[in-house]
Parts: C-alpha cells; sequence; structure tokens
C-alpha cells in the first residue's frame, strides 16, 4: 500500500506532523488496507499520549494482519511489532518488550537491505537490552547491547559512505547512557564521544 510507505518516510524522517495529517485524509476504514491503516493510527494515537486508543488500534491492526497480502505482510508485521515493542515499554511491561523485540528481530532477520530496516534492528536489540537490563538478565542485556552498537554503528559508516543524511548523536547518546548503566563504562565514554 502506496499510503503505508508514505507514511513510514514521513514519520521516520522526523515529520510526525505530516504523517498525522496525511493520515487524517483516510477514513476510518478502507476495504484492503484495514491493519495498516490501524497501525499507523496506532502510532498517531502514542504519539499523542493517547496509549489505551493505541492498544485499541494495535489490536485491530493485529486481528486484521491476515488480510494483507503475501508481499507486504511481513513488513506490516514488522511495523506492528515494534509498535507493540515500544507501547509495552512506555507501560514499563518488560517481559512484553522482550518479547515483541525477540518477535520483531526474527521478523526482519539479521541483516536488513534497507537504511530503514538496520535502524528497526538497532531499537529491537536497544529495547530487548534495557528491558533485560530491568529484568536482573544482565549477560543477554550486555549481549544485546553490544550488537545494538556494533549494528549502529555499521549503519552509520553505510549512510556516511552513501550520503545520506542521517542524525547519530541521539541514538549514540541513547547507546552510551545503557552501556554506563549497565557497567560498560569504557563502551559509554566511546559512544559519548562518537556522539559529538
Amino acid at each position: 500500500m502506496a499510503l503505508f510507505n508514505e507514511w513510514l518516510e514521513l514519520y521516520f524522517s522526523g515529520r510526525a506532523a505530516a504523517a498525522h495529517q496525511l493520515l487524517s485524509r483516510f477514513r476510518a476504514s478502507v476495504p484492503g488496507a484495514a491493519a495498516e491503516l490501524a497501525a499507523m493510527r496506532a502510532v498517531d494515537d502514542f504519539d499523542q499520549g493517547l496509549l489505551n486508543e493505541a492498544a485499541a488500534q494495535l489490536n485491530l491492526a493485529v486481528q486484521a494482519l491476515a488480510a494483507v497480502p503475501d508481499d507486504r505482510r511481513t513488513k506490516v508485521g514488522a511495523y506492528l511489532s515494534m509498535t507493540q515493542m515500544v507501547l509495552a515499554r512506555k507501560r514499563g511491561n518488560y517481559p512484553a518488550v522482550i518479547e515483541e523485540s525477540r518477535r520483531l528481530l526474527d521478523l526482519i532477520g539479521p541483516d536488513p537491505p534497507t537504511f530503514l530496516g538496520q535502524g528497526i534492528r538497532v531499537i529491537a536489540l536497544l529495547s530487548v537490552s534495557v528491558a533485560e537490563l530491568w529484568s536482573n538478565h544482565e549477560q543477554e542485556a550486555d549481549r544485546h547491547l553490544e550488537q545494538a552498537v556494533a549494528r549502529s554503528l555499521e549503519a552509520r559508516e553505510a549512510a556516511d559512505a552513501s550520503g545520506e543524511a542521517v542524525q547519530h548523536a541521539g541514538p549514540l547518546l541513547v547507546l552510551g547512557h545503557v552501556a554506563v548503566s549497565t557497567g560498560s563504562h569504557e563502551l559509554g565514554q566511546q559512544l559519548y564521544d562518537e556522539s559529538i
């Protein structure tokens, strides 16, 4: 669905207001696009702080996922899993964060072909790492944090080589903070330095 792709591009390039405006032009239900529209509305509700509404839209999207054509189902499913992961993190439901992060990592695979897919993998690894840390699974948290850092640096180098304009400071600062909080002070300092 072209709308879903356009909306993702707007949203992930930091233009959430434009994404909201685009979404507001569509009816509550469009034949053949129920899962995508519900997924987009879930994120829109989440951004407005409407967590219960976001959860309701996610439930609708999950129920409609089976009707999404095969060529789009994995992408929509990964996006739903990411949104469920973020919602669970906001609610402090760390077991759900771990579950959704692992599901998302399985869906997008170890080496996503797009920069967006690589970024989503970093977000999932970082999310599962923080949730594992808060759930007293320090070894798993360290392993996932190291993977998130390595993937983030690889993606940054690839973006720099291709000339893509990518903001690095925010993610590196977050990764640095997580590294320090897990006791990896040297790695944390490296990431802080890289973000400057």
